[in-house]
């Protein structure tokens, strides 16, 4: 678990470090390097195993989403939003609009198949002992 932990840090650090050199977006080093630092490209000789962390590695992921979100809400221009061409307006309001209503209208047939798939939800979140939402 340590080295899976100190690796990826160590990796992030360094990725991060030369992706401000090469004047790259810093998403693109990473992802790279997580892909061939873990298990997918070394195998059993992977610097980073996910499966160490066990459940830690779903609250390290919930953490990192939402100091994610906290960071862009702290540099949110919404002066920037005002003076965007209204083409960007559209696409930022009807275009998440139409998006959620269609990705909703995809899944709604697969959670209403009898309340199978809605039931295997709250039974496998029951098991990790979290509360149910019925």
């Amino acid at each position: 678990m340590v080295q899976t932990i100190a690796g990826a840090i160590a990796g992030g650090v360094f990725l991060i470090y030369i992706s401000r050199k090469l004047r790259l977006p810093a998403i693109v080093l990473l992802l790279a390097g997580g892909f061939v630092l873990g298990p997918a490209v070394m195998g059993e000789r992977a610097i980073v195993r996910p499966e160490s962390l066990g459940d830690g590695l779903l609250v390290i992921v919930a953490l990192a989403v939402g100091l994610i979100l906290f960071e862009g809400g702290l540099t949110l221009d919404v002066s920037g939003y005002r003076s965007a061409p209204s083409m960007i307006k559209r696409l930022l309001t009807i275009g998440v609009l139409i998006t959620w209503v269609s990705a909703a209208a995809s899944i709604s047939p697969m959670a209403d198949c009898r309340g199978r798939l809605r039931a295997g939800l709250f039974r496998r979140a029951e098991r990790r002992g979290a509360r149910s939402w019925s």
